[in-house]
């Protein structure tokens, strides 16, 4: 049988219930709040009996009980964006019900959770409604339904009807990502395959084991990228599909199956790439679409970017990566109390280039710190015109100086319900990057496809970043670099002559302009007498524009923007140099 909770000992649960006072008390919180019919996601309290009738958590509109392959999510033909009722439909709440039983031995949490299994089940047709639709979904709300009943294992909350009715439809569920794991070939396909082969540990069988591991093993390998970075352009869905891939590792070597060196080989790469890449706030940076995708749910004070959990989580299966400096509250009911090794505050490299993804990262162990993005696009399908989840971020940076973000990635606000707020947040416009007016780095088409995408080239040699972008008309090679405590970023463009450059720098929501000047902007950190000076070599054409930044879905920040602009007769150096005074 899978089991994926190795912390449900009596002294790992004694521990979490006297040290972890924080982590408990949101846990009792969540639910409670279940128990009085309530549930809360992406900022929204919503009752948990409309939405067992489909009513969609933002608009109020019912969705229609439809075939899953007859639903329509694109603007206009949906009743909203459907992340929403997915967001309910993943059960995260579940195993906050189960934790809540194990810490306090209350059975009505664990009635609870069971009696709205039961509910679930006579609201749900086969293969009929959003529930059916989206693979990753359906594998989040099989995580959720498996650490709640690991959670309640011993209570007397489940009888063998309800058992047998449980698996049924887990069953059913494991079967369509069986019938369809192969479409479409992304994170889809990868967590699909990993979710079939915990179907079949689950279910004590080894039918085509080896079948399914070499199919995950030639998906790993085309979305894992050689230097550890993910082929999506995403940060979420890579940690998304990483995830999936540290708990079907658990689940092999937990049903007494060795751990393929290829899967370890491809979590570890992609651990040493996340610990590269980590700004000195300690989240990643959010480039690409990014929602609030992931399969092990975690209670305050943990937030939703924390990334040591991986850590703790590679160390615990034995994977060579470092130790954690902090072991999230989470990770204790997965790894359990005797594989914590908190290993103090990391050092991370000072320089790294990941030329496979296209991403470069510099920083000076003092707050200053830049993530740089030339590479592909994104993941193509040959013969289809889809870039699903990249932006038109090429030659864009993130950047700290002395611990101040000054530049940021906008994030992702919605995907489905408004395709012009999807739009802006993918364009260039709202990125740190440099463009040649009228020329886009991809055409974008609809909330999931690009047309035509440009590529670009990088290097990182002497802690100096450079990154090309060129097509017949034009082309585009920028320098970064940290040098005297300062941020210089050095554009070298060549174009037709009467082409004009468009310079967009996205600020932090904790940054504001405060003063204007010709060939200077100075910058104030929000809330502090902090200013950071922003000087420009030639005399272009300024204007500040609104903006804003969604690090975590549906939740916008409000932020700001600079525009430059200046006409190019041939070549023109314009250089910006950012400095904290």
């Amino acid at each position: 049988m899978l089991k994926l909770l190795n912390g449900l000992d009596k002294r790992t649960v004694e521990f979490i219930r006297l040290k972890l006072q924080d982590s408990n008390l949101e846990i009792i919180s969540i639910a409670d709040n279940f128990t009085r019919g309530i549930v809360e996601f992406f900022g929204l309290r919503r009752s948990v009996r409309d939405l067992l009738l489909g009513v969609d958590p933002w608009t109020g509109h019912i969705w229609p009980s439809k075939h899953y392959k007859e639903l329509f999510f694109d603007p206009g033909h949906s009743p909203g964006d459907v992340k929403f009722l997915w967001e309910f439909m993943k059960h995260n709440f579940l195993p906050a019900l189960g934790k809540a039983y194990r810490l306090t031995g209350d059975a009505s949490y664990a009635k609870s959770g069971v009696e709205f299994i039961k509910e679930w089940l006579k609201s749900v047709e086969d293969e009929r409604g959003a529930s059916w639709a989206g693979h990753p979904h359906i594998c989040q709300r099989i995580t959720n339904w498996l650490f709640f009943f690991e959670l309640i294992e011993g209570s007397e909350a489940v009888g063998i009807s309800e058992k047998q009715e449980i698996d049924s439809y887990l069953n059913k569920q494991w079967r369509l990502l069986e019938k369809e794991y192969e479409r479409p070939a992304n994170n889809h396909r990868l967590i699909s395959i990993c979710f079939v082969i915990m179907g079949r540990l689950y279910n004590n069988s080894a039918s085509d084991l080896e079948f399914w591991l070499g199919e995950l093993k030639s998906t790993t390998e085309t979305l894992f990228l050689p230097d550890g970075g993910f082929s999506e352009q995403s940060t979420s869905y890579h940690r998304f599909s990483l995830e999936s891939l540290l708990l079907a590792s658990q689940g092999l070597k937990n049903a007494g199956y060795e751990i393929p060196s290829w899967l370890q080989d491809a979590v570890e790469r992609s651990l040493v790439y996340f610990d590269a890449v980590l700004e000195p706030s300690g989240q990643p940076p959010v480039f690409g679409d990014n929602s609030d995708e992931i399969f092990i749910v975690r209670e305050w004070p943990e937030k939703f970017w924390d990334m040591e959990y991986l850590f703790a989580f590679g160390r615990s299966l034995g994977f060579n990566v470092r130790k954690p400096w902090i072991t999230p509250p989470s990770l204790f009911w997965i790894i359990g109390l005797g594989k914590v090794e908190p290993g103090g505050k990391p050092e991370q490299p000072l320089q790294a280039a990941f030329p496979d993804s296209g991403h470069f990262v510099l920083r000076d162990g003092e707050g200053s710190y830049v993530f740089f993005r030339a590479g592909s696009f994104g993941l193509h399908i040959p013969g289809e015109t889809w870039w699903a989840h990249s932006h038109s971020d090429q030659l864009g940076l993130v950047a700290y100086l002395e611990g101040i973000e000054i530049l940021t990635d906008p994030g992702t606000y919605r995907y489905n319900e408004n395709d012009f707020e999807r739009m802006i947040m993918k364009d260039e416009s709202f990125h740190s990057t440099v463009m040649i007016k009228g020329v886009k780095q991809a055409k974008y088409s609809s909330s999931f496809i690009y047309k035509d995408a440009l590529d670009a080239k990088g290097t990182l040699e002497d802690r100096v970043i450079s990154g090309v972008l060129e097509t017949e008309d034009f082309r585009i090679q920028r320098e970064v670099q940290l040098e005297d405590r300062k941020l210089v970023i050095t554009d070298r463009i060549l174009a037709r002559p009467g082409s004009e450059a468009e310079w967009y720098f996205a600020l932090s929501p904790n940054l504001s302009p405060v003063e204007l000047e010709p060939g200077k902007v100075v910058l104030q950190e929000i809330g502090s007498l902090k200013k950071v000076t922003l000087s420009i070599s030639e005399e272009v054409s300024l204007e500040v524009l609104p903006g804003y930044v969604s690090y975590l879905y549906n939740r916008a920040l409000p932020s700001q923007r600079l525009h430059f602009g200046l006409k190019v007769d041939g070549v023109k150096v314009v250089k910006f140099v950012f400095a904290v005074s």
